[in-house]
C-alpha cells in the first residue's frame, strides 16, 4: 500500500511488477529502520543487590527483561550485599540498530585490591524471537594498571557451576582484558539462545577500574537457499497474476466506456 501511494504522487504510469516489488522492498527497509530506532532502549537495574532481588514486571526475583532478552542473576563474590548493597550500577542496553545487547556494570571505583570479584548471570533469547546469540565482546574502563578482567561464557548451568572459583574455562568463549584492552568480538559456536556468564575482576593492591561492559550481538538463522529458490518464483508469479488482473480490469472498464 505504501509503495502504491508513493508511486501515485510521482508518476501517472503504472509500475511493472518487478519495479513495484523493488519499491515495496525499499519501503519495507525504511519501515524496519524506523522501527529499530524506536525500539532502542536502556533498562536501569541498580546495584548487584537490586539485580539479585528485583525484577521487571511478571518475572521472578532476579530476572530482568528488555525487548526479547532476559538477564537473570546467578551469583556473586566480593561485592557488598548487606543493607542497601554497594554503589555499583547495572544498565542493560538494547540497540536493535546494531543488533547488540549490552550488560554494563559501572561505578566500580570503590573496589580495592588485592582481591577478586565475580558476577554470574544468565542471558536468554525469549521465544518466539527468531534470533540467536552470535558474538560476545568485553570492554573495560580502567583507572590504574594491574587490572585483569575475565569473561567466561558457558553452554550449560552445570559447566558454569562446576567452574566456580576459577576463570578462563568458558566452553563457548573466554575473554581476558588487561588494563582496559577491549577483547572480541568472539563467535559463539552453535548459535545458542541461552548462555551462562561469569565476569571475574582481579585487582592487585594498586589496580582500579570504573566499569565492565559485556556486549552480545545477535543474528537470525540463514535462509535455506533451496527454500528461497522455491519461494521466489511463487512470489513473482503472484505479482504477475495481480498485474494481469489489473490489466483485465482496465480493459473491461474501457469496453464499457467507464
Amino acid at each position: 500500500m505504501l509503495a502504491t501511494k508513493i508511486h501515485a504522487t510521482l508518476s501517472p504510469y503504472p509500475l511493472r511488477p518487478g519495479v513495484r516489488f523493488a519499491v515495496a522492498a525499499a519501503c519495507a527497509a525504511l519501515l524496519v529502520a524506523s522501527s529499530a530506532t524506536a525500539r532502542a532502549a536502556v533498562l536501569n537495574v541498580g546495584n548487584i543487590q537490586t539485580f539479585s532481588t528485583g525484577s521487571t514486571a511478571g518475572n521472578p526475583a532476579g530476572t530482568w527483561t528488555l525487548d526479547d532478552k532476559s538477564w537473570t542473576y546467578l551469583s556473586q563474590s566480593g561485592f557488598v550485599m548487606s543493607g542497601t548493597g554497594g554503589p555499583e550500577n547495572i544498565q542493560i542496553i538494547d540497540s536493535v540498530i546494531t543488533n547488540s545487547h549490552s550488560f554494563l556494570l559501572g561505578s566500580l571505583g570503590n573496589l580495592a585490591g588485592p582481591s577478586t570479584f565475580t558476577l554470574g548471570y544468565r542471558v536468554n533469547v525469549d521465544a518466539p524471537s527468531p534470533f540467536f546469540l552470535n558474538t560476545v565482546e568485553l570492554d573495560v574502563n580502567h583507572l590504574v594498571n594491574n587490572v585483569n578482567v575475565y569473561k567466561d561464557v558457558f553452554s550449560t548451568l552445570s559447566l558454569f557451576t562446576t567452574s566456580s572459583g576459577t576463570f578462563g574455562l568458558g566452553d563457548l568463549a573466554t575473554l581476558h582484558s588487561v588494563n582496559g584492552t577491549p577483547v572480541g568480538p568472539l563467535s559463539l559456536a552453535g548459535g545458542p539462545t541461552e548462555v551462562w556468564v561469569r565476569d571475574t575482576i582481579v585487582l592487585d593492591a594498586n589496580g582500579s577500574l570504573t566499569g565492565v561492559t559485556d556486549t552480545f550481538t545477535q543474528a537470525v538463522p540463514e535462509i535455506d537457499a533451496s527454500s528461497l529458490a522455491g519461494a521466489f518464483p511463487l512470489m513473482v508469479g503472484g505479482l504477475a497474476l495481480l498485474e494481469r488482473r489489473r490489466r483485465r480490469g482496465g480493459e473491461q472498464a474501457a469496453s464499457t466506456g467507464c
